[in-house]
């Protein structure tokens, strides 16, 4: 326990010490880009059917799986917008690119 204390302490004193500034900055965050949690809008309306619905997390009635398309509109969206200087806004973009093959994982005794 005082380990973790000491570890939680440390990266609070450390973030405390981070960036710094007075610019105003818009901060867009996700950490799951590319997730498989719901496929595609013909798996939902069928888990619909089925009367899994009620089951649904927030997630599982807005996540799906991103696509090339969804991408380049966020970008050409963000494109229409510089900040004072005539900087074009910045994306540092996290995606999964596949998901993962569960029959190769299960074969290979996980």
């Amino acid at each position: 326990m005082i380990n973790s204390l000491k570890a939680t302490l440390s990266r609070n004193i450390t973030n405390a010490r981070g960036f710094k500034t007075n610019r105003k900055i818009v901060v867009f965050e996700s950490d799951d880009w590319g997730s498989i949690r719901m496929p595609n809008k013909e798996t939902h309306s069928k888990l619909e059917k089925a009367a899994f619905s009620k089951r649904f997390t927030l997630y599982d009635k807005l996540d799906s799986l991103e696509r090339r398309e969804d991408l380049q509109s966020l970008l050409d969206i963000a494109s229409e917008f510089k900040d004072f200087n005539n900087k074009p806004l910045i994306f540092k973009l996290n995606t999964v690119t596949q998901n993962p093959d569960f029959k190769k994982i299960k074969e290979s005794n996980f």
